[in-house]
């Protein structure tokens, strides 16, 4: 199966796409273990102390959140695809204030 990180995971390894074997009947909770066991470094940022995930992360299988699924254990189906997101934030506070006190 494919798997693509983005923004800051994406520079933690040095790519976006990552090839994992996924058989029939395995779990999303099994691909993200493999992709851990690959790239040790991502794990922080997925999968908390309880060995679920970090709650800002955002996985999608087939552009469906697995959360709204059955979590890590949605079972994948072949030729399926996941989009793994760390939380991602932005902007200037000080330009948007500024823009706030001139109006």
């Amino acid at each position: 199966m494919q798997v693509k990180v983005y923004a800051t995971l994406r520079s933690k390894i040095g790519r976006a796409k990552i090839d994992l074997e996924a058989g029939p009947g395995d779990t999303v909770r099994r691909a993200i273990h493999e992709l851990l066991r690959k790239y040790p470094v991502l794990a922080p940022d997925v999968i908390a102390d309880d060995n679920e995930l970090v709650h800002h992360v955002h996985i999608f299988l087939n552009g469906r959140n697995i959360r709204l699924l059955d979590g890590l254990d949605t079972v994948i189906q072949e030729g399926q695809k996941l989009d793994i997101f760390p939380p991602v934030g932005g902007g200037r506070h000080s330009v948007f204030m500024e823009s706030l006190e001139t109006q």
